[in-house]
């Protein structure tokens, strides 16, 4: 019986989906989980945990022009990148031959940005962490200690591993 998509026709474009869905994907989550550990989910879990550690309504205000101060050049940043992942996409889909180093210029472009985004959003945690009084960071710890524990019973549960 023969199928309506032979695979040596759906094998190439599958290759190119995830090569296209590996490039666009967003920074937010991988360009800084590394770096930042296991909360490194993203700038969205230090402001929680920040928040969580009951800052006082000048060290809002503080932190906000911290984050103020950062977002032009992250905007500026994520734009870049966008442009140099869709110029990879661009080759890959422009006619005739595309070799590994046709796309290494721009491979080399983003690996650049993703580094000066994750310099800049650790620069802003860093200032913000400077803003806390010691027992603000130690509530904060705590709260990160909780959040990593609940992780860990949510991974149990959905490994079949938990105990009831």
């Amino acid at each position: 019986m023969k199928t309506a998509w032979p695979m040596k026709k759906v094998w190439p474009a599958v290759v190119v989906g995830v090569m296209i869905i590996g490039l666009s994907g967003g920074p937010a989550s991988a360009q800084h989980g590394p770096m930042l550990g296991e909360m490194g989910r993203g700038p969205g879990m230090f402001m929680l945990l920040f928040k969580g550690a009951g800052l006082t309504p000048d060290q809002q205000t503080r932190v906000k022009a911290i984050l103020a101060a950062h977002r032009a050049n992250a905007r500026d940043l994520m734009r870049q990148l966008r442009v140099a992942r869709e110029g990879i996409v661009d080759k890959l889909f422009a006619p005739g031959a595309v070799a590994a180093g046709d796309l290494e210029p721009l491979r080399q472009q983003i690996a650049q940005l993703e580094e000066q985004l994750s310099q800049d959003r650790l620069g802003a945690v860093l200032e913000i962490r400077a803003v806390l009084t010691p027992d603000q960071l130690a509530k904060a710890q705590r709260l990160k200690d909780r959040v990593r524990e609940l992780r860990t019973e949510m991974r149990a549960l959905f490994e079949g591993t938990a105990q009831p």
